[in-house]
């Protein structure tokens, strides 16, 4: 799943920036389903038009699965030295049964695929990748 929105005029980059980690948890909560129960989820903004994209990883039937960034990138120009990933997230539930949206570390792929500038500040990657963290 991947939600595109256009450019918010008058928004620094940090801001809109801001305005996807506020949104991520939610779009992470209302997209997920019994099927799609493992996903991870992320922003990304393409630095030189503006837009921002909410994704998920997976694919569609018939299609290739990427990671959540991948599916961002594509969404958004697919030029990895245009865009910026904000932290992912994926749905767990808590200890009281509730839903919640849990910070992930940055998996192994996207250590590979993706240099660490791509990533807000404070991104860590997942252990054995090869940012070293």
């Amino acid at each position: 799943m991947v939600e595109v929105q256009p450019p918010s005029p008058g928004l620094t980059q940090a801001e809109s920036l801001a305005q996807l980690e506020r949104r991520l948890p939610a779009f992470a909560l209302f997209s997920r389903t019994a099927a799609t129960s493992s996903r991870t989820y992320v922003g990304a903004l393409n630095t030189r038009t503006g837009q921002t994209a909410l994704a998920s990883s997976g694919g569609m039937p018939g299609c290739a699965a990427y990671c959540a960034e991948g599916n961002a990138l594509l969404a958004l120009g697919g030029n990895p030295s245009e865009v910026l990933f904000t932290g992912a997230v994926t749905v767990r539930r808590s200890a009281q049964g509730a839903l919640e949206a849990v910070p992930m570390p940055v998996c192994v792929k996207c250590q590979l695929d993706y240099p660490r500038s791509n990533f807000l500040p404070g991104a860590r990657g997942a252990p054995g990748g090869s940012w070293g963290d």
